[in-house]
């Protein structure tokens, strides 16, 4: 920054707080941008919100098929660059079709731990995987927040999580459509932190 009349003067950079989401765009706020898809012809973006989120969400829809035999599709997908070793608790929302009789979609997250792939590379080895299921059910509800572990030895400046956004599609009939929603997904730091006891209070 220069300042008339004075020496330039270093402002630094801006500092991110712990608060800020560490996802992009986990709100879906206005579109689908920081995401990509495998599947973009079936996702795309709703004005339908999860409770606390006002920018939107991500839909996928699809219509049944004859001798389908595919039952998981990608939504979208994000790669995230760990910072540091520690405990990332992720959380979100999801929903899923209404006629569970005839079709039964169900929204899912499955995470990818790895430790040397710093574009979350699908070829690159895996450390650590799993899935977070949503309730399957046509109105917007939270799933158990889970937590990732990244050790101190897993840690390096390639260690990435990478998030899928999954529909698995049950189909009865083919003239049935599948929807599956997303909406304020989320990463957080799921450490808890013990407050030192020389720095209790009443300490003298």
């Amino acid at each position: 920054t220069i300042i008339p009349g004075s020496d330039p003067v270093d402002v630094g950079a801006y500092e991110r707080q712990e608060s800020d989401p560490w996802l992009i765009n986990g709100e879906f706020d206005g579109n689908l941008s920081g995401w990509l898809s495998d599947n973009p012809g079936l996702t795309s973006y709703s004005t339908l919100n999860a409770a606390g989120s006002s920018g939107g969400s991500v839909q996928f829809s699809r219509m049944g098929a004859v001798n389908d035999t595919v039952d998981r599709y990608n939504v979208l997908v994000q790669c995230f660059n760990v910072p540091a070793a520690g405990v990332y608790r992720l959380s979100g929302f999801g929903r899923g079709s209404s006629n569970l009789v005839v079709t039964r979609a169900q929204p899912v997250i499955r995470w990818r731990l790895r430790t040397n792939s710093a574009n979350c590379a699908q070829a690159d080895p895996i450390a650590g995987e799993g899935d977070v299921f949503f309730p399957s059910q046509p109105a917007f509800a939270p799933a158990v927040p889970f937590d990732i572990n990244v050790s101190a030895a897993q840690f390096g400046p390639n260690t990435t999580i990478e998030l899928r956004l999954d529909a698995t599609v049950r189909l009865i009939s083919a003239q049935e459509t599948s929807l599956v929603g997303f909406d304020k997904i989320e990463l957080r730091d799921g450490s808890v932190v013990v407050e030192p006891l020389i720095f209790a209070n009443g300490f003298e």
